[in-house]
């Protein structure tokens, strides 16, 4: 009865950690990600629960941002200084409306393959967020029950792209809820 009643706790009070993002998106400063140049990005990414299983980011989207104001403010309030955090840790961010959508409207994408592997091509020189959202389930059992629950975080990395040449990154989380 204990752990249900943490375990609400938890949920209540992470579902209540609510930041606003003062910064509006500015699109000229994000203006390269659409340019074409020379630069590539190679990485993988996977997540380490709290026992220590790792998690390929197979089949994962991974997202690519250039580094702005508005950007940093919201990494800086998701991430509060760390590289990762448990999803249902993270705060609930709420921004202008204009600025997010400009925000997705500069953002790259692809998907992992089945190694967690990911490369973005044709970059230009500048530095970069990489983030990407895991989600996997994780087992809980007890004495007399087995429970399987949907976990998951987000991590990221900051990246500069020279002019020419590759950047190779890793990018990973850590911890689980249990």
């Amino acid at each position: 009865m204990k752990f249900l009643w943490a375990l609400g706790l938890a949920l209540f009070v992470s579902a209540c950690h609510h930041v606003v993002l003062k910064e509006k998106f500015n699109p000229q400063e994000a203006a390269y990600i659409l340019k074409t140049g020379t630069g590539r990005i190679e990485g993988e990414t996977f997540w380490r629960t709290r026992k220590g299983r790792i998690i390929k980011g197979a089949g994962e989207r991974v997202y690519l941002i250039p580094e702005t104001a508005y950007a940093r403010d919201r990494f800086a309030k998701i991430f509060r200084g760390q590289s990762s955090v448990i999803a249902s840790q993270a705060p609930t961010l709420e921004s202008d409306p204009t600025s997010e959508k400009l925000y997705n409207r500069y953002t790259r994408t692809v998907v992992a393959d089945s190694r967690g592997h990911f490369v973005f091509e044709r970059l230009t020189p500048g530095s970069y967020f990489i983030a990407v959202t895991h989600e996997f389930d994780e087992d809980l059992k007890f004495k007399f029950l087995s429970i399987a629950l949907s976990e998951g975080g987000i991590a990221y990395e900051r990246v500069t792209v020279p002019p020419r040449g590759t950047v190779r990154v890793i990018v990973s989380g850590k911890g689980s809820l249990f």
